[in-house]
């Protein structure tokens, strides 16, 4: 017997397939068509009213055919016309934009399919005593957890209905046998496929995070490139202009960092090229710990809305990991910086950039007054949210 349900789990795999892309390539037809978003509904409920003159039981919920189908009450053509009935009007209830459902349509059309396997299984082996209700029972569940990738919770649901504890061994084979086969044939399920074209991607899968497990201090490359204290807002200017970075960490004579210096501020603070530089530097950055993952680094870039984030370790030395655009899956191993480990200042090495000479890096802390309150995460003192779009400023 258990034979037949691991062909029914397979039936029920491949019925999966088809009916979450018939979905999508429905959906997709009502976008082709040259008329207004607007209209969609009523062209699909046209489509819907005509499905149900030709086949009034696929109209509501579908709980009393679900009740017949189960208890063997309708002959195989009528299983047969419903099914395909239910399944069409299903499309295009939901491809034309209007609501649908999604549980007792799956239901459905799963317990008619597996219904039609289990009567064709009757007839070949008439001596096992097969029970096409129990195949729909079976269908439903295998149809449903495939098309949903909802395995375990189909196989739940459906026991708690039927309290029947013989069905439990087919239930699970058939249910796992059609979540292969949906899985194998096609990446997204019938709930993240629509997410998935608009770009928001749902793993189903366990599966190690790179940027999770990888360290930024891991990752980043000790040649910066930096500008002087004693520069100007004309050699910013041409620095910047040369296309390389979009901001260069601001060092004084023993490499301490004094400030961040970008496109913006040359936009946002008027100067003369003669002004020194540190009058348009911005003074209060977000950073990350070289202990920090790479994610988190990401994360922050993400939410904070800045171009580079300098890495600053416990006892204040420098470094920083690039851009947005060098975070992608191949991050890991090439296109972060950083700096010495000695402490001073740390900078953004990109890989276009040509590799530069770090600047000199006393032990810390220095001689001298001591630097505003440092602390793991942020390069100045703490207190205050970074301005939003605003590349290493804080308002």
């Amino acid at each position: 017997m258990l034979p037949w349900f691991v062909v029914l789990g397979v039936a029920c795999g491949l019925l999966a397939v088809v009916v979450s892309k018939g979905l999508f390539l429905v959906e997709d037809g009502f976008r082709r068509l040259p008329v207004n978003d607007f209209w969609h509904p009523v062209i699909g409920a046209v489509g819907f009213a005509l499905v149900g003159l030709l086949v009034p039981r696929v109209l509501g919920v579908g709980y009393d055919a679900i009740g017949d189908v189960l208890n063997d009450k309708l002959t195989v053509g009528v299983i047969a016309v419903l099914a395909v009935a239910k399944l069409v009007a299903w499309w295009i209830a939901l491809g034309s934009g209007t609501s649908g459902g999604t549980l007792a349509p799956l239901l459905l059309i799963g317990g008619s399919f597996g219904s039609l396997v289990g009567y064709l299984a009757a007839a070949l082996e008439p001596g096992l005593g097969l029970s096409p209700g129990a195949f729909a029972v079976v269908g439903m569940a295998a149809t449903f957890g495939a098309s949903t990738r909802a395995t375990f919770t189909s196989i739940v649901f459906l026991f708690e209905l039927t309290r029947d504890y013989q069905v439990i061994v087919p239930l699970m084979l058939a249910a796992v046998v059609a979540d292969l086969i949906a899985a194998a044939l096609m990446h997204e399920t019938l709930m993240t496929e629509k997410l998935a074209r608009r770009g928001l991607r749902v793993q189903t899968e366990y599966e190690v995070d790179v940027l999770r497990t990888t360290t930024v201090r891991e990752v980043m490359t000790r040649e910066v490139q930096t500008l002087p204290a004693t520069a100007t807002v004309g050699d910013a200017r041409r620095k910047l202009g040369a296309g390389i970075h979009s901001a260069y960490p601001v060092v004084d004579v023993e490499g301490r960092c004094l400030g961040m210096v970008s496109r913006g501020d040359l936009l946002r603070r008027p100067a003369e090229d003669s002004d020194p530089v540190t009058a348009i530097a911005s003074r209060d950055v977000v950073s990350v710990s070289p202990e920090d993952a790479v994610f988190r680094a990401l994360q922050r870039i993400l939410e904070e809305e800045v171009e580079h984030l300098p890495v600053v370790e416990a006892a204040a030395s420098w470094g920083s990991v690039p851009a947005r655009t060098s975070s992608g899956p191949a991050a890991a191993s090439s296109s972060w910086s950083a700096g010495s480990p000695d402490g001073g200042c740390w900078a953004l090495a990109s890989p276009s950039s040509a590799p530069a000479t770090p600047a000199a890096a006393p032990a810390w802390p220095p001689s001298g007054p001591s630097p505003p309150s440092w602390s793991r995460r942020r390069a100045f003192p703490a207190g205050r949210r970074p301005g939003r779009g605003r590349p290493w400023l804080r308002r």
